[in-house]
């Protein structure tokens, strides 16, 4: 490992990292990233040379303090995801791999053999008998520990995302059943969430305090060292069995975006998130393997308050959108969301459809017509100071609306002002700010589109609608639920309610040592460190 003297020597090569960042920052770069399915290629070694040597340590940085080796304890998803959470197991995990396209959330199991609905709302799942815990000599791992660490997630005041089970039922050997107060097809996306980590009853229950000693996982890897809350805050985790191909992880507590940055440069860490301006450099030479993750359910989105006119016309809701240049507003990385997390690939609007929609002065007039709507008209927009990006989305918007006719007045309130007048009063005619933040295609759908929503700030009323969302919720196979979920977004897409006009990417890279790459970061993911392998 490295001495602190050479880490600080390292780091020290912040000006010079930036002066470089300078330069590249003025090449060219392909703007063409992201293919017409919204996936992007990754483009680096795969595949295992025949003679290729296991071992090394795969460094790691984190922005986030680990507040503690509980993995429920906090609700800091870096504890449980980056952090000492990586020693633990879950029911399910989100599949990596060759053929998965991003975004995904789809899941598969890796504590149970099999798993079926045996009623609308009973859940049964088979657990092998072979599932240890990593003590020494190996401990039994049993659907005794499952329902204990679920209870304990469930009952977290931090915590909500398990409110659908009623009860836990262990009785029958082998099995833990699950019934829910209520349909919900979900369920397993909550059983994925990076958060529900099972931990062992017997160790816990008679010490609620984690130490090294007794943060016992289940997986390949397992503390080696742990130093909290310090500013050489360091976790270093070994492997526990042969699966992993690196012999040990190593994190390191990186606040400052710009130090992550410079580590990252150096070669002291071998993955990097891209951060703030970085993001637009996008420069080969800079970011060799470069991976850009679409997030359609997290971004800044535009919406309309149904309950006033004339935006309870949808024509002229559409008329709006006809006159947006996404383009322009994009810039990079165009795509469309309409806000609801995606399952898979198929669940996003076809490009075709929705590059139809935006800057299409035909289709705006007909609108515009068709809403008997007399010009010029003044459009009230609320937004935010969240963020730079935001000022420069409305000034551009503006722009676009006024040169098609209409007066364009702007209110600015501060973060807290602007969610109590979107979120909780509902007192705005467009709002342009962030989406509230959602982790299911479920918790869109109720909270902010569904009549009765607490979210709903846009006041949308359709029965419709709210029956598709609800016979959704009750559809476990995941054909019929997508066929369901496609005429929810056609509706979505006519009527034009809300939708998201600059959605989150998330972008990554890693350094050409690492191969065997293939990431999914919903969620924080973590699975796809165990088949890395380093060549340096």
């Amino acid at each position: 490992m490295k001495s602190k003297k050479w880490w600080s020597i390292q780091l020290s090569l912040v000006t010079i990292i930036f002066l470089i960042i300078i330069i590249l920052s003025n090449c060219s770069y392909d703007d063409s990233i992201i293919n017409s399915d919204g996936v992007q290629p990754i483009n680096i070694k795969q595949k295992f040379p025949e003679n290729f040597q296991l071992g090394g340590t795969l460094r790691l940085s984190s922005n986030n303090f680990f507040n503690s080796l509980d993995p429920h304890n906090d609700s800091n998803i870096s504890d449980s995801s980056w952090g000492p959470g990586l020693i633990y197991d879950r029911m399910f995990q989100y599949k990596h791999g060759e053929n998965i396209y991003l975004p995904s959330l789809e899941s598969e199991c890796l504590l149970c053999t099999k798993w079926s609905l045996d009623s609308e709302n009973n859940f049964t799942f088979t657990v092998p008998d072979n599932l240890t815990w990593n003590t020494n000599p190996p401990t039994p791992l049993t659907t005794s520990d499952i329902a204990f660490s679920i209870n304990r997630i469930k009952n977290h005041q931090n915590h909500d995302f398990l409110h659908m089970i009623e009860s836990i039922d262990t009785s029958t050997k082998n099995q833990i059943s699950f019934q829910l107060r209520y349909s919900d097809s979900d369920f397993i996306m909550a059983l994925t969430d990076t958060r529900n980590k099972i931990i062992s009853k017997n160790l816990t229950i008679n010490s609620d305090v984690f130490s090294i000693n007794n943060s016992i996982g289940s997986n390949s890897w397992a503390i080696e060292k742990f130093i909290p809350n310090t500013k050489t805050t360091l976790l270093n985790l070994r492997k526990n069995d042969d699966q992993p191909f690196v012999d040990s992880i190593e994190i390191n507590v990186l606040p400052d975006y710009q130090t992550r940055l410079s580590a990252y440069m150096v070669g002291l860490i071998d993955v990097y998130e891209i951060e703030n301006f970085e993001h637009t450099l996008k420069n080969p030479p800079l970011y060799e393997n470069k991976l850009d993750v679409l997030e359609p359910s997290t971004g800044i989105s535009l919406a309309f308050n149904t309950s006033k006119f004339p935006f309870n016309n949808r024509y002229f809701r559409n008329a709006i959108v006809n006159s947006i240049n996404l383009n322009e507003i994009q810039r990079h990385n165009q795509y469309f969301a309409l806000g609801m997390p995606l399952i898979n690939q198929k669940w996003q609007i076809n490009q075709n459809e929705w590059n139809s929609k935006f800057n299409n002065p035909t289709q705006f007039s007909e609108n515009l017509t068709l809403s008997e709507v007399e010009m010029p008209m003044t459009i009230k927009i609320l937004t935010t100071e969240n963020t730079q990006t935001d000022s420069q989305i409305m000034e551009i918007l503006s722009k676009q609306l006024t040169s098609n006719g209409f007066t364009v007045e702007t209110k600015i309130l501060n973060n807290r002002d602007y969610a109590k007048k979107t979120w909780d009063q509902k007192d705005f005619d467009v709002s342009l700010g962030p989406q509230f933040p959602q982790i299911s295609p479920n918790s869109f759908l109720f909270s902010i589109m569904h009549s009765q929503g607490k979210l709903n700030s846009t006041n949308t009323y359709n029965i419709k609608l709210d029956k598709l969302i609800e016979q959704q919720s009750q559809t476990y196979d995941s054909e019929d639920r997508e066929k369901i979920i496609q005429e929810i977004n056609s509706i979505l897409f006519d009527e034009m309610y809300r939708f998201m006009i600059k959605p989150e990417i998330s972008s990554w890279t890693w350094n050409n040592s690492l191969n065997n790459v293939f990431p999914n970061f919903y969620s924080q993911e973590y699975k796809h460190w165990d088949k890395i392998w380093i060549e340096r």
